[in-house]
């Protein structure tokens, strides 16, 4: 009789003994990451590099080891390691992880793109301890775009002392230099035009007055160009929308009749 009372016992130690191992001490001795990896896109443009970087904290009772997967990258893309190792495309190629209690894992790659496009990195975080293990994927989006092309720099800038000149008044045009290098006008005038909008196109008026000797305008420099609003004939500009300009680069002002 004692020994069925043992032995029931002992049986219902050893049930109680599963349970903690499955309920209590399974979970916790399997390491995991705090936070998880999610899928992530990354924009790059081409010839250029991105960086990835994931970062977690590890849970674990004992220690953990730690290999990250590379299971999947094209070859219109190319990853580096942070020590600027070229990753081959052999899958899976495994990397290991150097894990120091208390401390986060921490994992960075440099993506750079050869083509337009959208592309896609697999990866699988594998971690582990003793016969417990877990294991994360990860998808990168990498979306490749060619870059802006720069701003195109305009020779020269104008500008004027008004926006609105009423009909014969003086008119002030400053031309400024945007080069690193000299240029070269035929005039002193700049090789400057009137033109005036009729409705559906720019119509040459005339010429901006100006002293027939070559004038060059060094890096930076600027010249101002005084004129009169009044056509070679002596009459005033008529009211209307005008732009002034040369070397393709013009600047709009208004012509109203004088107020009485």
């Amino acid at each position: 009789m004692i020994g069925k009372k043992l032995l029931l016992i002992l049986s219902l130690v050893i049930v109680l003994a599963a349970g903690a191992w499955f309920f209590y001490f399974v979970p916790n001795a399997s390491p995991k990451l705090s936070s998880p990896p999610i899928d992530i896109s990354l924009n790059v443009y081409v010839n250029q590099t991105a960086i990835y970087a994931y970062e977690s904290p590890v849970e674990s009772m004992f220690g953990s080891s730690l290999k990250v997967s590379i299971d999947y990258f094209p070859e219109e893309i190319m990853l580096t390691t942070v020590n600027y190792e070229v990753i081959p495309r052999v899958f899976p190629y495994i990397l290991e992880v150097n894990l120091e209690k208390g401390k986060n894992f921490s994992f960075s790659l440099y993506v750079t793109a050869f083509r337009p496009g959208s592309y896609i990195v697999n990866l699988r975080f594998l971690l582990s301890y003793w016969i417990f293990s877990q294991e994360y994927r990860q998808k990168i989006i990498v979306n490749a775009s060619l870059p802006k092309p720069p701003a195109q720099v305009k020779p020269i800038s104008i500008l004027l002392d008004k926006t609105s000149y009423t009909q014969g008044e003086p008119i002030l045009i400053t031309i400024i230099n945007n080069l690193n290098e000299s240029i070269m006008f035929a005039n002193a005038a700049c090789e400057l035009r009137f033109e005036i909008f009729n409705g559906t196109s720019w119509v040459y008026v005339r010429n901006v007055s100006g002293d027939p000797t070559p004038v060059s305008l060094e890096p930076g420099g600027r010249i101002t160009v005084r004129d009169m609003l009044y056509l070679s004939s002596g009459v005033p500009f008529q009211p209307g929308r005008y732009r002034v300009g040369t070397r393709d680069v013009y600047v709009e002002f208004n012509v109203v009749r004088p107020m009485t």
